[in-house]
């Protein structure tokens, strides 16, 4: 039986194309308000801070538009992308947790931080989960165990 492992590398055209795919959602979310949008993202993000990005709906259609678009493969840590998922995954379900309380503005401006971080990831390859993450090892919060690469 084969186990599946979590990938120590990903490819940062696919993340920048599931970035992009979030900052759409997020749009369409606050034009909408649909509560779906936020659960689809829940279990999405889940599965990519669980650390397995192959099961990620976007990530495969990420990985797809990089194979149409001709981009080239390159490699990044992937435990920085975890964490910053992991971070997508509570906005999302903080999102969808006020707008089932009938907080719908605050649900918004939620889903716009999720949606203006993702934009930045897309479209500038700025990643702020990233950098949270590696001011958190930088500061010994984050032990230099869960990334010895990103440590070094």
């Amino acid at each position: 039986m084969k186990v599946v492992s979590i990938p120590k590398k990903v490819n940062a055209s696919v993340v920048r194309l599931v970035g992009g795919q979030v900052f759409l959602l997020s749009l369409l979310y606050i034009v909408t308000a649909h509560p779906l949008i936020p659960v689809f993202l829940i279990a999405d993000f889940a599965v990519r801070a669980l650390g397995y990005p192959r099961f990620s709906l976007l990530a495969r259609t990420g990985v797809i538009l990089s194979q149409v678009l001709k981009l080239k493969y390159r490699p990044i840590f992937f435990t920085p992308k975890r964490f910053a998922a992991l971070i997508g995954l509570f906005l999302s379900s903080g999102a969808l947790v006020l707008a089932l309380s009938g907080l719908n503005l605050t649900a918004v401006l939620v889903i716009s931080v999720l949606g203006l971080f993702s934009f930045l990831e897309s479209g500038f390859g700025f990643c702020a989960g990233c950098k949270i993450f590696a001011f958190l090892m930088h500061r010994g919060w984050i032990p230099s165990k869960f990334c010895e690469d990103c440590a070094a």
